[in-house]
């Protein structure tokens, strides 16, 4: 039997989907997850915000990027190795198909406070402009 003696970490992680009808900016963002610049709480979402915007990749470049290394890969089937769902990968390929923007990535419990915060919970919003989907540990 081996036991392992040094460091030891239990990470989580959340998957998050954007997809956005044009440019949007934190306020755009914000507003969408329910939070007015007035709100107290604002400031932990505009921190959401940019580390989200760290982290995303844009699919389709995600898609290719794996496409050069599997070239018989399709894109249902790259989006399924992503562990989304059918109707999330419906979503997408709807949101692609009306020339919006489709971004993808994960939050990790490593990261720094509001990523920390927002790995362990899920997160929603919806509105003329975006969609924004959290998941805690992936689809």
């Amino acid at each position: 039997m081996k036991i392992k003696t040094n460091f030891i970490t239990n990470s989580s992680s959340t998957s998050f989907l954007i997809i956005s009808d044009g440019e949007f900016n934190v306020t755009d963002f914000s507003e969408t997850l329910g939070i007015p610049e007035n709100s107290p709480i604002y400031d932990l979402f505009s921190d959401l915000y940019n580390t989200i915007i760290e982290n995303s990749k844009n699919v389709e470049d995600e898609y290719k990027d794996r496409q050069f290394r599997t070239p018989a890969l399709s894109f249902t089937d790259f989006l399924k190795s992503e562990r989304f769902t059918d109707s999330l990968i419906e979503k997408i390929e709807n949101a692609i198909n009306d020339e919006k923007q489709v971004f993808i990535g994960s939050l990790s419990s490593d990261g720094d406070s509001a990523e920390r915060l927002f790995v362990q919970q899920s997160f929603y919003g919806e509105s003329k402009k975006l969609y924004i989907e959290g998941i805690e540990n992936a689809w």
